[in-house]
């Protein structure tokens, strides 16, 4: 019963019984919400909301401080405030919605959400509060919204709703996807950053597949991004997305230790996003990524590029390039994003194995000097070779040499100096 996974969840952190303690003789409250979803579908807990008859500011922040903890404002205005506890659980104070927790419940995002329990003494005697039948759509794996005005209230709960679909392997009944449709165009009220974090969680799923169908029968796709300028077919996209995010793991298993966790899923994110847009076509890609996703620069610059084809000679020379310098020369052609650029087109064209990516990378790190690779004659040597050439025509030059050196034209600097020389300068 989820009564006794949540009393098993508390013995073990005793931390909450003295906030029981604290809140005695103030005010009820009640665990309330994914912590609970979570408990019955026995997922890791880091997340706990506690929701409270009264303003739980006071009560949180000695609490916070009791148990070594650091607390802080989320929405002051509102008394929401979150504590970052030793354990590396968030615990996150709110009061009610509304005068009563039944209320409160009936206000809330989707059924599964919906459930509550009481943190009053003696826990044994409390029970799960579920007046919205959450715990039995759970058993069910359904996703029902509270009430129809649940996604009205607020819009970014339809992106949350195929975000908990994907995540927890829920079915999203006829109904819900009615719903889903009719209030599709409310996204766009919707602060661009909210919606790029939602729309990036469910990026970031295991079963991107789903991910995409859903994004693409509830029409969110086509409220945020506009209607599609691609002509594709549904399940050929979303098959299409699936291979992608497979080959995208399987690399990212090789090159793991290189990356932390949090790089490792921004970079998935941002390739199947570029890939969802290169076939969905936006009408203003730039537009969509800056004011209606509110990427960051780099971002932006990453997945525009992901849409163009670098040009076939450089993708030869990364296929047969054999010496460390040269494909570190090649990689550092198609910086700043060689390693990604290489992966996606690798996989749009259907070359370069893993480890010929892994290989060109690891040229250029241990060759690279403040990010790039120095050339086998300084812009003084050239200069003096060439009646003291200048400026620009220096840069030139320098690049032309790399070029030559990359497709093997000349390999030391006796052949570039001799190279030079037979320049028209």
């Amino acid at each position: 019963m989820l009564s006794d996974k949540i009393a098993h969840f508390l013995k073990q952190h005793p931390e909450f019984e003295r906030l029981q303690d604290l809140f005695r003789d103030l005010m009820p409250c009640w665990l309330v919400g994914g912590c609970l979803r979570d408990l019955f579908l026995e997922r890791p807990i880091n997340d706990v909301d506690i929701a409270c008859a009264g303003d739980p500011t006071a009560v949180a922040r000695r609490w916070t401080r009791q148990v070594g903890g650091r607390w802080f404002w989320l929405d002051k205005e509102r008394r929401q405030s979150r504590a970052l506890l030793p354990t590396g659980i968030t615990v996150d104070f709110a009061p009610l919605r509304a005068e009563t927790i039944a209320t409160d419940q009936a206000l809330r995002d989707f059924t599964i959400n919906s459930l509550a329990f009481p943190l009053q003494q003696p826990l044994s005697a409390q029970q799960v509060l579920d007046p919205l039948n959450g715990i039995q759509h759970l058993a069910d794996r359904k996703l029902l919204p509270c009430s129809t005005r649940s996604f009205s209230d607020d819009p970014l709960r339809m992106l949350k709703g195929i975000r908990h679909a994907v995540t927890l392997k829920l079915a999203v009944d006829p109904e819900t996807k009615r719903q889903l449709l009719h209030h599709r165009d409310l996204i766009q009220n919707i602060a661009g950053e909210r919606c790029q974090e939602e729309l990036s969680k469910i990026l970031a799923a295991e079963d991107i597949r789903t991910a995409v169908q859903l994004l693409l029968e509830s029409g969110l796709l086509a409220a945020l991004c506009g209607e599609p300028g691609g002509k594709f077919h549904r399940d050929e996209l979303s098959a299409d997305m699936e291979a992608l995010g497979q080959a995208i793991d399987q690399f990212n298993q090789q090159v793991r230790a290189q990356f932390s966790e949090e790089q490792i899923e921004i970079r998935r994110i941002d390739q199947l996003l570029a890939q969802l847009l290169r076939i969905y076509q936006p009408a203003n890609l730039s537009r969509l990524l800056h004011d209606r996703l509110r990427l960051s620069r780099e971002r932006q610059q990453l997945i525009q590029q992901l849409q163009e084809t670098p040009a076939a000679e450089l993708l030869a020379l990364a296929e047969s390039v054999s010496t460390p310098r040269r494909q570190a020369l090649v990689f550092e052609a198609l910086q700043p994003f060689a390693e990604q650029m290489l992966f996606f087109q690798g996989w749009q064209q259907q070359r370069f194995a893993p480890q010929r990516l892994i290989a060109l990378s690891q040229a250029f790190s241990s060759l690279q000097q403040f990010n790039r690779i120095p050339p086998l004659l300084s812009a003084k040597e050239i200069s003096q070779l060439l009646n003291n050439a200048k400026g620009r025509i220096l840069g030139q030059l320098e690049k032309k040499l790399k070029h030559a050196e990359m497709t093997g034209e000349i390999n030391s600097p006796e052949e570039a100096k001799s190279w030079l020389k037979k320049q028209n300068i």
